[in-house]
Order: structure tokens, then sequence, then C-alpha cells
């Protein structure tokens, strides 16, 4: 199945510990190598190969990573070696009897009675499944933990920063939407460039990993739970004026805006002429696209997180520790 199943390869699958052992006899090792090199299929593929392990163990190899690996006794090992990509995904439907797919940024796997289990992303830990009863699964108990939501935490979390919430929902509302990027200026923001679209920050009002936080937040607030704890610890402190700054940079990095009108800016006597020109760029914001912002960083705040044990399911599983 997938990348392998379509012909590409014109490779055989191997699907147990009998069959590894007789293609790995099979084929003739590359002349000229330093090591042992046994290609599965196409002999330029030289990274996907069969390997013998020990005198009762045969693994099919990926570059470097043992991602199936075979013994006498008729357990199977899946490894990602710390890749759990498409690749590996592909490599375990293909050469063992399971099948696989990549969800939710782990490599799952299943045979015949459907439930799903994780091959470790880890690069020295492996999913060993043995035989019982005709199905496989794991030697050693699988136990899923899931991040969850503890609602009594976040409804603190929220009533921590109601007066910042409140205040800048209250003044987003009040323009319709529109921040006016002049105003935003006189609050002490700098440095106009075009790179940044017309955009102002505001380095003199944040420390170093509060700014880092709010200008990378829409590429990782939503899985990293300690900036969303520095997000909590920002707006707490009192200060309008610090307040329409944090809500200016979360909505200017984090949100397309509705609209947008071009206002060109007209330097002052003894200003740098590299700011002569440059455009001020107002725009329109969904407010209730502004209050889901703030509630999708306090469902990752660390203190808002709980955990929970999940037996293996026929589900598939997301937000796992």
């Amino acid at each position: 199945m997938y990348g392998y199943s379509n012909g590409r390869y014109q490779a055989e699958q191997v699907k147990n510990y009998h069959e590894a052992k007789q293609r790995y006899e099979e084929v003739k090792p590359i002349r000229g190598r330093s090591g042992d090199i046994r290609p599965l299929g196409k002999r330029r593929r030289d990274w996907e190969r069969i390997v013998k392990v020990s005198e009762s163990a045969y693994a099919i190899r990926l570059y470097s990573t043992d991602v199936v690996t075979y013994y006498e006794d008729g357990a199977i090992e899946l490894r990602t070696g710390g890749w759990p990509s498409v690749s590996t995904t592909e490599m375990i439907a293909y050469h063992s009897p399971f099948q696989s797919v990549k969800r939710n940024k782990q490599v799952w796997v299943w045979h015949s009675d459907k439930h799903k289990y994780i091959v470790p992303a880890y690069i020295n830990e492996c999913l060993r499944m043995v035989r019982v009863d005709g199905v496989y699964e794991p030697e050693t108990p699988q136990v899923l933990k899931q991040r969850v939501v503890d609602r009594t935490s976040i409804k603190e979390l929220r009533e921590k920063i109601s007066p910042f919430v409140k205040f800048t929902k209250t003044m987003l509302a009040l323009s319709d939407g529109w921040i006016n990027v002049k105003s935003m200026l006189e609050l002490g923001g700098k440095k106009i460039n075009g790179w940044r679209k017309g955009r102002i920050i505001y380095p003199d009002h944040f420390t170093a990993d509060e700014w880092v936080m709010l200008e990378r937040s829409g590429n990782t607030l939503d899985r990293n739970t300690l900036m969303a704890k520095m997000f909590v610890d920002v707006v707490s402190r009192p200060g309008e004026d610090q307040w329409l700054r944090v809500m200016y940079t979360m909505l200017t990095t984090n949100r397309t805006p509705l609209e947008e009108v071009v206002e060109f800016y007209e330097p002052v006597v003894g200003e740098s002429p590299s700011r002569i020109n440059c455009p001020y760029m107002n725009q329109r914001f969904d407010v209730s696209e502004y209050v889901e912002l703030i509630n999708k960083i306090l469902r990752v705040h660390p203190d808002a997180q709980a955990v929970r044990e999940l037996p293996p399911g026929s589900e598939f599983r997301s937000n796992l520790v």
C-alpha cells in the first residue's frame, strides 16, 4: 500500500521471519562496498535493504533504522528511529503484516483486531509485537496518555486575565475591529520596515523572551505550553497601554485582517530617511476571532492541562503526551 504498493520500487513484500531470511540469502551483496549491502528491490536503492541482525533475527532497514525486525520466535519489532515520517510508515505497511498510517504526528499500526498502537518516535525505543490467538498485540501493554483541558483550571485562568480581555475586546468593538497604526505608534512602537508590511514592534516594552513569544505565536503557541504561560504572565500585569500593545501584536501575527487601508508615513524633522514613504497598514479584524485566539492560548497553558490514560482502541487519538 501507499508508495510501495504501486510497483515503483519493484520490491517483493516481506511479511514474516522466513521470508526475511529467504530474501537475505537470495540477494547478493553489492560489490565494492565496505559493508554487507543487500537492497530489498532495485539495487540502486541501497538505502532500503535487508540485514541480518543476529542468527535468529532479520531486519528491513531504511537508511540507518531497522524499521521492521523479524525474530525466529515470531516476534516483530517496529521502529521509527526518531523519524515518524511518511516513508517510515510506508515501509512498515509494505514489509510487515500490519496496516500503518501517519496521523497526528504519530505512526500508527494495527492488525486484524483493528486496535491501533503507536510506534514510538524516540530513537532507542521500539514496539515489540507478539502473536496471541492469531492476532498481534504489544508484548508490553501499551497505555496512551492524552492531554485534555481541565475545565476548573481554565476557568481560573480566564478570571485571571479577565481585565485584559474585557478592556481590549471593548476597545476593538468600539472601533468596529479597526486598529489605527498611528495610534499604536504613539504607544512606543518603533521600526516600521517594509518587509513587515508596515507593522509596528515594541522591543522596549517586552523582555526578549516575551517578544519572541508574541512574535512567533502564530507558529508555535498552539503547541507550546511555555509560551502560553508567558502570555498569561504578560497580560496579568496592569497597564492599558501594555494591553493594547499585546492585542495589536497578537492580531497582526496570528490573524488575517478583514480589510486593510494603506496610509503613507509623514516623516518628522530629524527622522531617518529610511522611514520616508513607508506605509502604515491600518487593519480591521474580526472581534470573535480575537476572543477565540485568546481561548486557544489558554487551552494549552500548563495549568489548564490534565492527563488521562486511554486503553488501545479502534480510533486514532490526538493530543498525546
